[in-house]
């Protein structure tokens, strides 16, 4: 099954409450970027077309992840002596 674009993961777990874990983690990890979506660029779309209404979309996303991108710390190896 599909929640939000994520994928739910089948595990050979004996426990059924893994398997919801896993469900309620994706669904948190889209309910974030809709809040972050919203939050930054507006509650609604401003386009009245259906196609421009995808384009507005499409191009909020690219913002949110290049914005997400720019805030990720560049990690370095730290090499014991």
């Amino acid at each position: 099954m599909e929640i939000g674009g994520f994928q739910e993961e089948k595990t050979d777990c004996i426990c059924p409450e893994s398997a919801e874990l896993v469900i309620r983690h994706a669904q948190g990890t889209v309910e974030n970027f809709f809040f972050r979506y919203k939050h930054t660029l507006g509650n609604g779309l401003l386009a009245r077309g259906y196609e421009s209404q995808k384009r507005e979309a499409r191009i909020g996303c690219n913002v949110l992840n290049r914005m997400a991108e720019l805030g990720k710390p560049e990690s370095q190896a730290i090499v014991g002596e």
